[in-house]
């Protein structure tokens, strides 16, 4: 499953000060979403900031990737560090919007169910209560996992390294060989699905 929702207004600040959230003072790359056509609501950005965003953006994306990560902007960069977290802006005919780090990278969450705090207090209350029990909250007939919106980013922080982490397979509208497939991963199901060998030969039909 892919995940989205997750909020850059209220991400921590780490311990040198620098917010993640941010577009220009983040100490880490920063993540982008890839739209056809204008942004329907573009940010007011100051015009040497754009001009530094637009060639960034430009030279690290590749069409037709849904994502592209820049990098970091150096303290001489011409990069405006009160740029507000999460603008949209318009490059030729496409819009790119500043996103969280962790949006659309694709998780497998079958163990997430077990590890959820409230199910594990459904399972554990008196007497036991398995109607609160499921799995992750997806949107009905397809693979996204949307973040739940009365969450608090704490929850998706607290429990990445531990129970999110292990589990990335990649990101979402990237092209894998089922070799570069984390080994949980490559299963004799999802070999079957795009022709591989799990003796390590792999088929001409990539996944995608």
């Amino acid at each position: 499953h892919y995940v989205t929702g997750l909020r850059l207004d209220d991400q921590k600040v780490n311990w040198l000060g620098y917010s993640d959230a941010a577009v220009c003072a983040s100490k880490r790359s920063t993540r982008w979403l890839v739209t056809a056509g204008a942004c329907a609501s573009p940010s007011s950005v100051d015009a040497t900031t754009l001009a530094f965003l637009t060639d960034q953006l430009t030279t690290h994306y590749s069409s037709p990737d849904l994502l592209v990560e820049i990098p970091r902007a150096d303290s001489s960069d011409d990069c405006d560090s009160s740029t507000a977290a999460g603008i949209s802006i318009t490059i030729g005919s496409s819009c790119y919007t500043h996103t969280h780090s962790h949006n659309y990278d694709v998780y497998d969450f079958s163990s997430w169910q077990s590890a959820h705090p409230g199910n594990e207090d459904s399972r554990t209350a008196t007497p036991p209560n398995p109607n609160r029990i499921k799995a992750v909250s997806l949107t009905a007939g397809t693979a996204e996992f949307p973040f739940p919106t009365w969450h608090s980013m704490d929850k998706w922080q607290s429990n990445w390294a531990t129970n999110f982490e292990p589990n990335l397979v990649g990101r979402l509208g990237d092209t894998m060989s089922f070799s570069s497939l984390p080994q949980f991963a490559q299963t004799p199901e999802m070999a079957a699905e795009v022709g591989a060998s799990l003796t390590g030969a792999v088929a001409d039909s990539a996944l995608e």
